[in-house]
């Protein structure tokens, strides 16, 4: 975890036209985990570390507590926390994967994490993706990748009523990856994907 002061990955912007809520979650611990499908004796060192168990469904989420563990593929989970936890959960789960065929890397600087909470939230990041994030099997704790407006991004549905949904991205991509959604997000921009619409003219 970098020790140098930490700084806004998007500078002091405002999304004052935005239809919704929309900003920067803040500095955030984030450990990338690899652990090998058939490796349980690292899976249950990585769980008596976090308190609870590492998610194995396909794209969903556990947690405890204020810390997160998303699924992101067979053998790759991603440990959020607020940065209050300091150093001493990176160092925990790099020990608890240190004799397995495992890695934990601190990845706490690398991504940003943008949240969307309010109405629309998923029709926003909708637009600039071509994940169905409307349906039935996308509930709360659902961790969807997907290509965003070109870039590599992850979303976390964090909690439902109203939608609160956290868009993972490269720190890199922050600056672009906000604007984009700000201008998504004004209300001239609302897509009313489910309005009845009158028959076509015979």
């Amino acid at each position: 975890m970098a020790e140098l002061d930490w700084q806004s990955a998007l500078g002091g912007l405002a999304a004052e036209e935005a239809a919704i809520e929309l900003g920067e979650v803040g500095r955030q611990i984030m450990v990338d985990l690899r652990i090998s499908p058939k490796d349980r004796r690292a899976k249950s060192a990585v769980a008596d570390a976090l308190g609870f168990k590492l998610p194995e469904t396909p794209r969903t989420s556990t947690a405890k507590e204020r810390v997160w563990a998303l699924w992101l593929s067979i053998d790759q989970w991603l440990v959020v926390a607020p940065y209050e936890y300091g150093v001493g959960l990176p160092k925990a789960l790099s020990k608890a994967t240190a004799k397995g065929h495992a890695n934990a890397t601190d990845m706490s600087d690398a991504r940003v994490a943008l949240r969307l909470e309010g109405p629309g939230a998923r029709e926003i990041i909708m637009k600039g993706g071509a994940a169905d994030l409307l349906g039935p099997d996308f509930t709360p704790g659902s961790v969807r990748r997907l290509n965003f407006a070109g870039v590599a991004a992850f979303v976390h549905y964090y909690s439902a009523k109203p939608d609160v949904v956290d868009l993972y991205v490269l720190r890199s991509y922050a600056d672009y990856t906000y604007r984009w959604l700000e201008i998504a997000s004004r209300p001239g921009a609302a897509v009313h994907l489910f309005d009845p619409a009158p028959p076509p003219p015979v």
